[in-house]
């Protein structure tokens, strides 16, 4: 974590975020509690000297039995981070094969394609959930608000696919300005994964809602339920919870992905709203594929084109149900498949 100096070179964790600094750490810590609960930890040897490959695979089996593939997906990856940070000198890149693979295997491809929706129909719900909050009745003010703010972030995520914590930190006069009669997003260098500032702008279709939500129903949410005695601490939050704090990305998560699954089927997690983005750019406007790149705020193409490439194989699957279902339709006008089940039964 050393800083980098005028003329020398920071240490690798020097660049992480204090939230992938903890993972790293916790990560760390399930490896080093596995060594010691299997007799395997040996505090006098280095850090490089207790990674091997024998170790990690009994280390996969003692997690598969027990924790979600996720979950142990993660643990390999952050232990690849640490082990880099730990000992530079090494080559850890089996560690980061590995970790590549169990996430492939952990999240199939098929799972996630269901899930995900058209951009305009994920924007219609959000929409659709501020037009009800408008139109509920007065008595329940505390919930109307909290509908109308889902709707909001739903309808903003949708066009502004932003990461997880970068959506739930925005906070008035930092994140959220208004210069010249528009509304902008910026974020600072150490807001993003990238690690590079962004600015953008509002959504225009938004930016009434937005101005509704910022006079009528943020404030609604900041006084909260009365409750004797309790003084509320202000806050510059956008994403206001029914108790006046501003929301965790863990309650914004929550909130998004229990809309969704009632509206869907299947809950849309924050970071599926950026596939879905990603994947809708892709299919209407394969052309400009590059569009993707400053919307989701990727660091390089690479990423953009696996949404292209899946975006594809999306709309291929598309066009053949739609040819399968014209055929059909084809053979039951011309009687076809009545005369075949006929002549089955008669020979029969």
């Amino acid at each position: 974590m050393q800083p980098a100096g005028f003329l020398e070179r920071g240490g690798i964790a020097n660049a992480w975020s204090k939230g992938g600094r903890k993972m790293v750490v916790d990560a760390y810590g399930h490896w080093l509690a596995y060594l010691g609960r299997t007799d395997q930890l040996d505090l006098t040897s280095a850090p490089a000297d207790r990674v091997s490959i024998n170790r990690v695979t009994g280390y996969l089996e003692h997690m598969g039995n027990r924790l979600a593939a996720m979950t142990v997906q993660g643990r390999i990856g952050q232990l690849g981070r640490a082990m880099r940070a730990l000992a530079p000198e090494g080559d850890w890149t089996w560690l980061s094969r590995a970790a590549d693979r169990l996430r492939a295997e952990a999240v199939p491809v098929r799972e996630k394609r269901s899930r995900m929706q058209d951009i305009e129909t994920i924007v219609g719900l959000g929409l659709n959930l501020m037009e009800r909050a408008a139109a509920a009745d007065d008595h329940f003010a505390v919930q109307r608000a909290a509908l109308y703010r889902d709707g909001l972030m739903i309808a903003l995520l949708a066009l502004r696919p932003l990461r997880r914590r970068s959506f739930a930190s925005i906070s008035l006069g930092r994140h959220l300005t208004q210069r010249a009669g528009n509304w902008w997003l910026n974020f600072e260098a150490i807001d993003m994964k990238t690690k590079a500032p962004e600015e953008m702008l509002f959504p225009e279709d938004l930016t009434l809602a937005l101005q509704i939500y910022l006079d009528v129903y943020r404030n609604v949410l900041l006084r909260g339920k009365p409750q004797r005695g309790v003084v509320r601490p202000e806050t510059a939050g956008l994403w206001i919870a029914k108790g006046g704090r501003m929301m965790g990305s863990s309650a914004i998560s929550f909130q998004i992905g229990a809309h969704t699954k009632a509206a869907f089927g299947k809950s849309i997690n924050l970071h599926l709203f950026r596939d879905c983005a990603a994947t809708s750019i892709a299919i209407r406007d394969p052309e400009h594929i590059r569009m993707i790149l400053p919307v989701l705020t990727h660091s390089s193409l690479i990423t953009s084109e696996r949404h292209y490439n899946q975006a594809r194989t999306l709309e291929a699957s598309r066009q053949y149900q739609q040819q399968v279902a014209e055929t059909r339709k084809k053979l039951a006008a011309s009687n076809c498949l009545g005369g075949v089940a006929g002549q089955a039964r008669t020979r029969s």
